[in-house]
């Protein structure tokens, strides 16, 4: 027995340094990308979600002037004026009428334009600038 433990304190069956050293290597090799993946995910879940609360709010603001367009208004020129459209009058010579709200830290910008019987309506939601999200339609204005 006593034999048996001078062996094994004596065996030099073990790691060396390089052999260590490889390993950590090839373990840095293989995790490095895959932790540059996670980076990037967390990335694009927050432009995802930026852009859909941008969405979001074309989309109220569509609705919006789709409720009012079933309203009576003379003309576009009182359209500022009309319950629930709180948005000042940029331009309101043809064919363009132009309203600016700032909501929510966006910029909402209203466009409407007669095009025959129906009225062309653009919402352009802007963010520090930049174009966030863009909806348009048409509306047959009553």
């Amino acid at each position: 027995m006593l034999k048996d433990l001078s062996r094994k304190i004596f065996v030099e069956d073990g790691r060396t340094l390089v052999e260590i050293l490889i390993s950590i290597t090839i373990l840095a090799i293989v995790t490095v990308p895959i932790a540059s993946m996670f980076v990037q995910s967390a990335r694009s879940i927050n432009v995802a979600e930026e852009l859909m609360d941008a969405t979001y709010v074309a989309q109220t603001v569509m609705e919006e002037i789709y409720h009012i367009s079933d309203g009576s208004l003379a003309s576009f020129d009182a359209l500022h004026e009309a319950e629930g459209f709180d948005y000042s009058p940029i331009d309101l010579e043809e064919p363009d009428y132009i309203f600016q709200q700032i909501k929510n830290g966006y910029e909402i910008e209203v466009i409407l334009s007669n095009e025959n019987d129906l009225v062309n309506v653009l919402v352009k939601v802007i963010e520090q600038g930049k174009l966030s999200a863009q909806m348009e339609t048409y509306l047959d204005w009553k």
